[in-house]
């Protein structure tokens, strides 16, 4: 039963990729303007980090681990759920969800993995890298638990 819905995710993220790609300018272009948000505020923090060490008690790696946590959900939540969710009242009006319904799968998590946004799920691999290099600027030891519970909590 899983397995269903995993191949129909991957299903759905290479339509996705598909339509994205055949816009290649749009997808750089909206891809560019995601990341660009990460450097302006990754600047804007090394500016204020530049004039003191500490800023209620958080060092600039700490606000960076945050940064790039805030990125990846951020993203994540753009990429897969947000057009998904402004789409609805359109596949209510046209009908779509008439025939939507007849599958023979969860309608909820069909109607949510709909269209999925490369652009920003990409984005979500700058978050990462952002997150791996504060997290070694720290010497912060990783273990497998721990990795875990961060991305349960994200």
């Amino acid at each position: 039963m899983m397995n269903r819905y995993i191949r129909l995710f991957c299903m759905s993220l290479i339509r996705s990729l598909i339509r994205e790609l055949s816009f290649k300018v749009n997808f750089l272009l909206r891809f560019f303007a995601n990341a660009a948000m990460l450097i302006i505020y990754y600047i804007f923090y090394s500016v204020i980090f530049s004039q003191t060490n500490y800023v209620a008690g958080w060092n600039k790696d700490e606000v960076l681990i945050l940064l790039g946590t805030f990125h990846i959900i951020y993203n994540l939540f753009l990429s897969i759920f947000f057009n998904n969710l402004s789409g609805i009242p359109f596949v209510i009006r046209s009908g779509i969800l008439d025939s939507l319904i007849t599958k023979p799968i969860n309608i909820q998590y069909l109607i949510s993995i709909n269209n999925i946004d490369i652009a920003s799920l990409g984005n979500v691999f700058l978050g990462i890298i952002l997150l791996v290099i504060s997290v070694s600027n720290l010497g912060l030891e990783i273990t497998i638990g721990k990795l875990f519970i961060y991305i349960f909590y994200v």
